[in-house]
């Protein structure tokens, strides 16, 4: 069976119709489950229209591009090319805001070589005694110098063996798409 994803006016509705159709005809009617529209009703009931409104789903936006759902932050060994940590959160958690999660004691005193999205990140580095491989960032008024590129460039060597990791699951595996809703069960899905 298609899955479908309800609008809130959607729900709305079909809670509304079915005092006059009865549960069972409204259900039926509009391809709902008894299950489906018992659960919608509860939450309904107590949290009003809020309640039927998926809150771990948040909108990001990048490239003027908006993206809905779950992000998956990984940290991916350059050696091996084998994830040894992750964590599933919404779209709209940056990717700076999660690297003190991913880090652990064993990382003490290795090298982390990450995007320009990481650059301001010195105090969780600090705190696990971490190699600074951050790409550099250049700004409106400051452009990065040659030094400065040869030294990303450098960096993007290593960098390039963790984004195959990525490449594999988009490109072998189906990509890495998947309809579930709430936060626990995305993390068991990606995990």
């Amino acid at each position: 069976m298609k899955y479908k994803k309800w609008e809130l006016s959607q729900k709305l509705e079909i809670l509304s119709e079915s005092e006059d159709l009865g549960i069972v005809e409204t259900c039926r009617k509009h391809g709902v489950s008894t299950g489906t529209f018992y659960s919608w009703k509860k939450k309904f009931e107590h949290k009003g229209e809020a309640g039927l409104k998926v809150k771990s789903l948040r909108k990001s936006k990048k490239s003027f591009q908006n993206y809905f759902g779950y992000k998956n932050h990984a940290k991916v060994d350059h050696n091996s090319k084998i994830i040894t940590s992750y964590m599933v959160t919404t779209a709209s958690v940056h990717d700076s805001q999660v690297i003190d999660n991913l880090l652990n004691e064993k990382d003490n005193g290795e090298k982390l070589y990450a995007d320009s999205a990481y650059v301001g990140q010195d105090h969780v580095l600090q705190k696990h005694n971490i190699i600074d491989q951050i790409h550099e960032k250049g700004y409106k008024n400051s452009p990065l110098t040659e030094t400065q590129k040869e030294l990303n460039k450098e960096k993007s060597k290593t960098r390039a063996r963790v984004e195959h990791v990525f490449g594999f699951m988009e490109n072998s595996m189906g990509s890495m798409y998947f309809r579930k809703i709430g936060i626990k069960r995305a993390e068991t899905v990606i995990g």
